[in-house]
Order: structure tokens, then C-alpha cells, then sequence
């Protein structure tokens, strides 16, 4: 049994959620998954978390808002080698990568059409003691 799609816009960015309950995540408070976007007026901001208690926890968004990812373009992550940035901080490895998409959403800065393509940032929060066993093998995948 399906249950149709709910449609959201959060800053004119469309995002789809499926309107069926999902079962209890056993990884729940082990990792955390962040989406975000650079706009030009209002600086980095939010449109998904997961779990989605994650979007109202500031301690945790202002590392996301100063983790360095947002320095490297998106350009950079096209390169071989170079396809995540982590940061290790309060016991948490805060692995990201940055990457271009299409967006509908009107841009605010001069000379950027409604064409010009949106940068999105997907950071992944783990443990320390979850990241180091396991390390880049976790990392990729959930990346």
C-alpha cells in the first residue's frame, strides 16, 4: 500500500517527502545526515536533516555552517582523489562533499538566473569510534 507524495517548499527549493512512517532506525543518534545550501542573501542554510530533530540542534548546525567544505568549490570534488572533506570535532567525524544541481529557486545576486545551478553541501556525522574502525569504506558508502 503507497501512500502519495507530500510536495514542500522550503526557500523556494521544491522537496519531495514520502508520506508513509518509516520503521525505528537503529542508527538513530549514531549518524546524522545534513543537506544544505549556500544562499546568497541569507548565508548556509538547512533543507534536510536525518534524523530530522537534527534541523532545530544549533550546536550541531553551527559546525555544519563552519565546516571547510564550504571553501572548496564544487569544481574541486570533480577531481580524482578528492571526493569528501572530513572534520573531527567533539567526538564526531563530519564528513562532506559539495556538488552542483539544477534549482528553480530565483537567485538573489546580480547576474545569476534562475538557470544557474544551485551548490549543495551532504555532510555526514558518525562517531569517532564508529569512523576510525571502519573508516573510509563507512564513509564512502554513506556518502
Amino acid at each position: 500500500m503507497s501512500k502519495k507524495l507530500d510536495s514542500n517548499k522550503i526557500n523556494g527549493l521544491e522537496i519531495e517527502q514520502k508520506g508513509e512512517e518509516h520503521p525505528t532506525n537503529i542508527f538513530e543518534g549514531l549518524i546524522g545526515i545534513f543537506l544544505c545550501y549556500f544562499h546568497e542573501a541569507k548565508g548556509h542554510l538547512t533543507l534536510f536533516t536525518c534524523p530530522e530533530s537534527l534541523k532545530n540542534d544549533v550546536e550541531t548546525l553551527r559546525i555544519i555552517q563552519k565546516h571547510p567544505v564550504w571553501w572548496l568549490g564544487a569544481e574541486d570534488f570533480k577531481e580524482e582523489g578528492l571526493n569528501r572533506v572530513d572534520l573531527e570535532f567533539g567526538g564526531k567525524v563530519y564528513a562532506a562533499t559539495k556538488f552542483k544541481a539544477k534549482s528553480a529557486r530565483e537567485k538573489q545576486r546580480a547576474g545569476m538566473s534562475a538557470e544557474t545551478e544551485e551548490v549543495f553541501v551532504l555532510v555526514v556525522s558518525v562517531p569517532v569510534g564508529l569512523a576510525k574502525p571502519l573508516g573510509d569504506k563507512l564513509l564512502s558508502v554513506l556518502l
